[in-house]
C-alpha cells in the first residue's frame, strides 16, 4: 500500500476516534450531535442522516474528522439569548459536559492501547540494543563499553531497544549523568556513569553508540555502482575481496598495501587503500537463491587527503555577539588568539573549544594589511553547550580566499604556491591537484601531487540492515505487557513537554505532520506493518496529551473553563471566555506555521 495513503488513513482514524469519543459522550447524557464529519473543510456531500437528526457527512480533506454539537460554540456570540433547549450542549450540568470535552481524551488513549496490543500480537521489530559502535568523541568513550555489549537500564529505566536509548538520553540531557547498566557478550554485568553530549548538527543529547547491524543489505538505489552490479536487497555479504590493477588480489589478510576495514556493526563497508584504481569482487549469499558471485564493481573514490595548505580564517561577525561587541569587524581576519596562530577558520574552532570557560581572551586580527589587538569575553551557547565568539567564516570575501600557511613538507611537492596567494580553484584529478591562485595580479596554474602523505580512498558504503529484536506475545500476554509500554509512553511524553519548557531541549525538536511522514517514508522500507501500528499508538498518546494542555480552543482549555464552572458555582465572565478562546486559537496558528517550518528546515538541512 502507498506509505502516503498510510499516513492519511491512520490520521483520519486516530482523528476519527477522538470525534467518536465526544460523539458517543454527547449522546449518553443527551445531546443533540448535529453533524458527523469524516474529513474537514467544506462538506462534498451528506452520506445520510439519522433517526436523531444527526447528519453524517463527507469533507473535502480526509485528514480526521469532527463533531458539531447543538449549542456549542467555542466562541460565544454576546447576543446568543435565548435559554437553550434540553438537548443543548449548554443545556447540560456542569460534570456532564466535562464528561462530553474529556471524553474525546480518553478515546484516543483507549484506542493507543488497543493498536500497542493488536502490535505486539502482531511482532514488533525494534532496533537491537546492542552495541554496535562507539563514537570516539563521546565521554562514553572513556568506559569499557565494546561492539556486542547490550545496554539494559538508563538511569534505572529498563532498556529494551535502540529507540529507548535515543529517549531516554535526549530527555536527561546532556548536563546530567547517565547511569548506564550493560551485559557483556560473556554474560558479566556492569554498571558505570557517562553523560550524553551534543554537537552543532544533532542538539539533542545522545549518548554516543551506534546500534550493532548485520551484513544483510537493506535498501540500494538504482544508480549504485553495487546494484547495477547485481546486489539486491536481502543479500548478505560474506566476503569482500579487493582486487588492484596490475596486482594480485588482496583479501582481509592483506596489510602491507590494502587495509580493508569492514564494519557490519556501524551498518558500513568502508574500503581503504593507497591504490587508484580497483575493483570490487563480493561473494555474497542471497537467502531466496544461491550462492552468487558479484564482480568487477567499480567503487566510485574520494581523496580525503587536505591540500597541504590553509586559507586565512577571515570571518563575518554576528550582531550583539562578543566579537562584534569588542570591535572586530566583518572581512577581519583572525590571526592568534593569545600565542596561539590561528591559520584557517578550522583552527580558531578548534582552539575556542580546547580553551573552554574563560572569562576574556585576546584575539589579534588583521584589517587592510594592519594588526590589530581586541579583547573579548565568549559567551557560553546552550544549543551548542561550548563558549562561542558570534563568528563565521567570511565566504566569498578575498581575505576568505587568501593562503595563510603551507606545509612546510609539503613545499618541494608545491613549488607554485606562497602565502597570501588568492586561491581562485582548486580541483582533483586522481591523485594530483589542480590549482589556480592569483598572485600580483597575475594568475597562475599548476597541478602538485602529496605523495609524502598517506592517502585514504572510500567508496559508497553499501546500506546494510540494522540488528534487530522482534517481540511478540500471545494475546493475554499482550495485554498484560503493553499496559508498561503505555505508561511509559504517557511518561516520555510528559517529559518531553517538561523538558521542552525547562529548556533541556531545544524547540527545533519540535515535529509536526510533514515531520511525521518524513518518518515514515523513511521506515517503510524496514520496518512492518506492526511498527506504523506502534507509531499511531504514539501519536494517539501525543494528540491526548497535547489536547488535555490547558490552553484555550483545545479539550484541556474547555476542561478548566468547565472545572472553573464547578469550582464558583458560575461559569467565568464571557467576554473572559472570549478573549481567551481568540488568543488561543492565534497561539495555535502560531504554533503551526512554527513546526512546520522546523519540519521543512530540518528536511533541507539533512
Amino acid at each position: 500500500m502507498n506509505i502516503t495513503l498510510i499516513i492519511l488513513i491512520g490520521f483520519t482514524f486516530i482523528i476519527f476516534i477522538h470525534e467518536l469519543g465526544h460523539f458517543l459522550a454527547a449522546r449518553r447524557v443527551g445531546i443533540k450531535v448535529e453533524v458527523f464529519s469524516i474529513g474537514i473543510g467544506p462538506r462534498l456531500f451528506t452520506l445520510f442522516k439519522d433517526s436523531q437528526g444527526t447528519e453524517y457527512i463527507l469533507s473535502i480533506l480526509p485528514l480526521g474528522g469532527y463533531v458539531k454539537m447543538h449549542g456549542q460554540d467555542d466562541v460565544p456570540r454576546a447576543e446568543a439569548a435565548t435559554e437553550p433547549d434540553k438537548t443543548s450542549f449548554k443545556s447540560k450540568t456542569a460534570p456532564q459536559r466535562l464528561f462530553v470535552v474529556l471524553a474525546g481524551v480518553v478515546m484516543n488513549l483507549l484506542s493507543a492501547y488497543i493498536l500497542i496490543v493488536i502490535a505486539y500480537t502482531l511482532g514488533v521489530g525494534f532496533t537491537t540494543n546492542k552495541v554496535g559502535y562507539v563514537e570516539p568523541q563521546a565521554p562514553i568513550s572513556t568506559s569499557d563499553l565494546k561492539t556486542g555489549d547490550v545496554i539494559t537500564a538508563l538511569n534505572g529505566r529498563t532498556v529494551n531497544s535502540f529507540e529507548d536509548i535515543l529517549t531516554i538520553t535526549a530527555l536527561t540531557g546532556a548536563k546530567k549523568d547517565i547511569l548506564v547498566t550493560a551485559t557483556a557478550s560473556d554474560g558479566n554485568k556492569r554498571t558505570f556513569t557517562t553523560r550524553g553530549f551534543k554537537t552543532e548538527a544533532i542538539p539533542v543529547a545522545q549518548l554516543g553508540v551506534s546500534p550493532y547491524g548485520t551484513a544483510t543489505i537493506r535498501k540500494l538505489t538504482t544508480d549504485s555502482p553495487f546494484y547495477k552490479a547485481g546486489l539486491r536487497n536481502g543479500m548478505i555479504i560474506e566476503k569482500v575481496v579487493l582486487t588492484l590493477a596490475n596486482e594480485t588480489t588482496a583479501d582481509e589478510t592483506t596489510a602491507d598495501k590494502t587495509t580493508i576495514i569492514r564494519k557490519s556493526a556501524q551498518g558500513i563497508l568502508s574500503l581503504m587503500t593507497n591504490h587508484p584504481n580497483k575493483q570490487l569482487d563480493v561473494y555474497i549469499y542471497d537467502q531466496t537463491s544461491n550462492v552468487a558471485i558479484i564482480s568487477n564493481v567499480t567503487i566510485p573514490q574520494t581523496n580525503t587527503v587536505a591540500p597541504g595548505f590553509e586559507l586565512a580564517a577571515a570571518i563575518n561577525v554576528t550582531p550583539n555577539y562578543p566579537a562584534a561587541q569588542a570591535g572586530i569587524e566583518n572581512n577581519d581576519v583572525i590571526t592568534a588568539i593569545g600565542d596561539e596562530p590561528i591559520r584557517s577558520f578550522t583552527a580558531l574552532q578548534k582552539t575556542m573549544q580546547e580553551l573552554g570557560a574563560v572569562t576574556s581572551i585576546p584575539i589579534t586580527v588583521e584589517r587592510n594589511g594592519t594588526s590589530m589587538d581586541y579583547d573579548v569575553a565568549p559567551i557560553y551557547d546552550e544549543g551548542s553547550e561550548r563558549f562561542i565568539l558570534g563568528v563565521t567564516p567570511s565566504l566569498g570575501e578575498s581575505n576568505s580566499r587568501r593562503v595563510s600557511y603551507v606545509d612546510p613538507a609539503m613545499l618541494d611537492q608545491i613549488p607554485g604556491i606562497r602565502v597570501d596567494d588568492a586561491l581562485i580553484d582548486i580541483t582533483k584529478d586522481s591523485f594530483a591537484w589542480n590549482v589556480e591562485v592569483l598572485r600580483n595580479d597575475t594568475k597562475i596554474a599548476f597541478s602538485y601531487t602529496d605523495s609524502s602523505f598517506p592517502k585514504s580512498i572510500t567508496g559508497i558504503p553499501i546500506p546494510f540492515t540494522a540488528g534487530e529484536k522482534i517481540i511478540k506475545y500471545e494475546l493475554p500476554t499482550a495485554i498484560y505487557n503493553s499496559f508498561g509500554f503505555f505508561y511509559r509512553e504517557l511518561e516520555e511524553v510528559y517529559l518531553f513537554l517538561a523538558r521542552l519548557i525547562g529548556g533541556v531541549l531545544p524547540a527545533t525538536t519540535i515535529g509536526g505532520p510533514i515531520a511525521i511522514f518524513d518518518t515514515f517514508q523513511t521506515l517503510s522500507a524496514v520496518k512492518g506493518f506492526s511498527y506504523f501500528l506502534m507509531l499511531f499508538a504514539k501519536i494517539s498518546i501525543s494528540l491526548a496529551i497535547i489536547n488535555l494542555l490547558p490552553i484555550p480552543v483545545l479539550d484541556g482549555g474547555h476542561a478548566v473553563f468547565i472545572s472553573y464552572e464547578i469550582i464558583r458555582r458560575k461559569p467565568p465572565p464571557e467576554q473572559v471566555v472570549r478573549t481567551m478562546n481568540m488568543i488561543g486559537f492565534i497561539l495555535l496558528i502560531a504554533l503551526m506555521v512554527f513546526v512546520n517550518y522546523n519540519d521543512i528546515m530540518r528536511i533541507i538541512n539533512r
